[in-house]
C-alpha cells in the first residue's frame, strides 16, 4: 500500500507543478512553448511514478502487463494465436481490458478536454484516482498472506510476507 500511496503523491507534485505555473500550458496546441525548458518540470515525479508502477506490477505477479506502454501489449496479443477463442486466458484476458481501459481514458481524457477542464484538472483526477487505489489495496488485500483472491498471485502462489 505504501507504494500506491507514494505514486499518487508522486502525481501530487506533478499536478501541484502545473498548477503552480511552473509549467507551461500550450492552449492552442500550436507548439508555441515547445522551446521551453519549464515543459518538462512535471516530468520527473511522472518518470518515478511509472517506474514504481511497473515495479510494484511484477511483485504482485503481473508481468504480462506493462503499466506505461502499450507496444509491448500489442505484440503480445497479435502473436497470440488463441486470441480469438472463447476460452478463459487469464494473461490474455488482462491485455486486452488493459488495451481497453487506456483507451476508455485516452477518450475520457479528450472529452474533458474539449469540456474545458485543463491539465491541471485531470491530474489531480489522477492523483485522487491513485489514492483510491491505495485505500482500496488497504482495505481489500489480505493483511496475513491467507487464501484470498487479492492475497495469491494469478498463478495461484500465495505473495510473499514482507518484515515489517
Amino acid at each position: 500500500m505504501l507504494s500506491f500511496c507514494i505514486q499518487a503523491a508522486l502525481i501530487a507534485v506533478a499536478a501541484a507543478l502545473t498548477t503552480a505555473g511552473l509549467v507551461p500550458e500550450d492552449r492552442n496546441g500550436g507548439g508555441q512553448e515547445l522551446g521551453n525548458i519549464r515543459i518538462v518540470t512535471a516530468l520527473p515525479p511522472l518518470a518515478f511514478h511509472f517506474g514504481m508502477q511497473i515495479a510494484t506490477s511484477r511483485i504482485l505477479g503481473f508481468n504480462e502487463l506493462p503499466a506505461n506502454v502499450l507496444t509491448s501489449t500489442y505484440a503480445d496479443l497479435v502473436g497470440d494465436p488463441k486470441l480469438f477463442s472463447f476460452h478463459w486466458n487469464p494473461k490474455r484476458d488482462r491485455r486486452i481490458a488493459s488495451v481497453f481501459l487506456v483507451l476508455t481514458g485516452a477518450i475520457s481524457s479528450a472529452w474533458m478536454m474539449k469540456r474545458g477542464l485543463n491539465i491541471y484538472g485531470q491530474m489531480w483526477i489522477g492523483a485522487g484516482l491513485k489514492f483510491l487505489t491505495a485505500a482500496g489495496v488497504w482495505l481489500f488485500m489480505d493483511k496475513d498472506g491467507g487464501d484470498t483472491e487479492l492475497g495469491r498471485r494469478p498463478n495461484g502462489e500465495p505473495m510473499k510476507k514482507t518484515s515489517a
